[in-house]
This record gives C-alpha cells, structure tokens and sequence, in this order.
C-alpha cells in the first residue's frame, strides 16, 4: 500500500508538471516590444507589426516613457486598438486573445475596444487613439480615450 501511494504521489506530481508547463503556452503567441515615444506618440512600422504578431493579432508594447503596457491588437478589416494593459479591477497585467482581452487573476473580460464583458472588473479600460498610414502605425498616449 505504501508503494502505491508513492506511485500515486509521483504521478500526480508528474502530472502538476506537464499541466504547469502547459499553461504558459496560452500567451506564448503574443510577444512584447519595448519602443520609445516622442511627446507620448508612439510610431510603429505596419511591417513591424506584422513581424511581431505571426501567432496572433496582438503587440505587447512596452512604452519606455510610460509605466503601463500598451496592448495593441489588430482586429476585423485591419482595425486597430491600443489599450492599456492593466485590468482596471486589480491592475493584473491582460492576456489578449483574438476577439477579447482577459485578466488572468480574476477572470475580468474586456472587448477589443476596452469595454467590461464580464467582472469583477466593473470600469472599461483606458484607450488610446490609433491612426495608420500606408505604412505606419501611430498610437497617441498623450490623447487618451475613454476610461
């Protein structure tokens, strides 16, 4: 019996370490950039963009003026989103997915364009004004959306 146990005990522990090393892949897809701003503008290339988000349609950008991280994510018919990445319930850092973003420390979900789906959260996130040219992505911080 008390072999068993130990059997027992070995597996589950094997087993806590697969699912462990399984649940980071989750987010593997979405990479961070750390970028400088001029005066709160942020320009990206459209092609660097692109070349950071082969697994998913979201960019984790890591403003070096500015302490918050600014998920941008580019949805249907190539529109684009920057918000902040900070769950307005507890400040938990987002994981953005394809349609949404979420909290993963209680479970808070935001749409695309930062609005509460599901709490605890209960205030929209912070947004910020995206503007593309032929070639470039331009975020300005310094003209923030809605709360």
């Amino acid at each position: 019996m008390n072999s068993e146990m130990n059997r027992r005990t070995a597996l589950k522990a094997i087993g806590g370490l697969i699912f462990a090393s399984i649940i980071p892949l989750g987010c593997a897809g979405v990479r961070s950039l750390r970028i400088g701003s001029s005066a709160g503008i942020v320009t990206l290339d459209v092609l660097e963009f692109e070349q950071n988000t082969e697994d998913s349609n979201a960019l984790i950008l890591k403003v070096a003026e500015f302490k918050d991280p600014v998920i941008l994510l580019r949805g249907e018919n190539d529109q684009y989103y920057a918000l902040s990445g900070l769950c307005t319930h507890l400040n938990c850092t987002l994981r953005p997915s394809k349609n949404f973003l979420r909290c993963p420390c209680h479970g808070s979900t935001f749409n695309l364009s930062g609005e509460v789906l599901r709490g605890p959260a209960s205030k929209n996130l912070q947004t910020y004004p995206v503007e593309i040219t032929e070639d470039t992505i331009v975020i300005r911080l310094n003209n923030t959306g809605k709360h």
